[in-house]
């Protein structure tokens, strides 16, 4: 499973690192996504010289959640590390091949890829594919 994946990145930097260009990928051009940190939690998180994905991966390796609203319904949903680890998770059980590319973190995952596991993880689901 994912969680197997994600355990053999070795360090903190490696998993900020994955999360970022997950994220980075994943809400670049979404047309139904968007997210945002509360003010207070993105200062705690900020760094000078970070992107917003940057900033978003520390977030979420320290167990916050960032708030993704859906454009389409104007819902708002929770996204924490657990949840992304599930989008994986029904991203390998949905399409091996999309997983694959999402977790080589070798620049092939699209947002269209990176898109799917967000669906996952906040929907269960892929609707809007």
């Amino acid at each position: 499973m994912s969680t197997v994946f994600y355990n053999r990145l070795h360090n903190e930097q490696q998993r900020r690192e994955f999360l970022s260009d997950l994220f980075s990928t994943m809400f670049f051009g979404n047309f139904w996504a968007r997210a945002r940190l509360d003010e207070d939690t993105h200062s705690t998180y900020a760094r000078k010289g970070d992107c917003l994905e940057d900033v978003w991966a520390r977030a979420i390796l320290d167990g916050c959640a960032l708030t993704v609203t859906d454009m389409e319904e104007g819902e708002e949903h929770g996204l924490t590390l657990e949840d992304i680890l599930t989008g994986l998770d029904l991203l390998q059980a949905n399409n091996p091949s999309m997983w694959a590319r999402v977790v080589e973190n070798d620049g092939s995952a699209d947002m269209i890829d990176c898109d799917a596991v967000l669906q996952y993880a906040v929907f269960g689901e892929w609707i809007y594919g």
